[in-house]
């Protein structure tokens, strides 16, 4: 038909419902454990102690993505001149390729294996993590003349980490969206106090 209307090329474009949905899965667990303890040092003073570890688990995986550059070899296909049949263009100087000729006329008129080239899945995995400790005492200093002079202190710990890690592919943004990145960090803080209760008149 382009030869007997003198065109060198045509241009068109295909709804891509039969090489299959994109689907995702996501999972989600998370662990949280806490221990405390209080209790009293002698007759004038009590302590209250405590420590969190909690932790979740993400991951997610996204099927059925496709690679642009993947798929523009796919269709690039020729006339193998030894067998007759199409195949990739770039499978006549790369035998060892694994690139199937994809036939983009029609619906459903190609290789199924042929999609195997240039869909997959890109998946995260990430766990972040969390402790936490804290300590309060409190109680009686001495005895004054208005009252007793009490003081309180208190010190807490924490700390936020994150590690993930994801595809090869999603790591060189090679799908056509999504493509998450690994990522590690943390950062922790530390905080005190102390107060001070003084009876002035009585």
């Amino acid at each position: 038909a382009m030869v007997a209307n003198n065109l060198s090329s045509v241009s068109f474009g295909r709804w891509s419902g039969d090489i299959g949905q994109v689907t995702t899965e996501l999972s989600t667990r998370t662990f949280r454990t806490v221990l405390g303890a209080e209790g009293k040092i002698g007759s004038d003073w009590t302590y209250e102690a405590s420590y969190e570890y909690g932790e979740t688990k993400y991951e997610s995986q996204i099927h059925g993505l496709r690679q642009s550059a993947l798929f523009s070899q796919a269709l690039d296909s020729v006339i193998d001149p030894a067998t007759g049949k199409a195949v990739c263009r770039i499978a006549l100087t790369n035998p060892g390729t694994s690139c199937l000729a994809f036939n983009p006329f029609g619906v459903g008129n190609f290789n199924p294996a042929s999609t195997d080239y240039f869909t997959g899945t890109a998946w995260l995995r990430q766990k972040t993590v969390q402790n936490a400790a804290a300590f309060n005492i409190q109680g009686k200093v001495l005895e004054l003349p208005a009252g007793p002079l009490q003081v309180a202190l208190g010190a807490e710990y924490r700390k936020e980490q994150v590690n993930a890690d994801s595809d090869t592919a999603s790591q060189a943004s090679l799908w056509d969206y999504a493509n998450p990145k690994p990522l590690h960090g943390s950062y922790n803080a530390k905080e005190f106090y102390g107060e001070v209760n003084v009876p002035l008149i009585k």
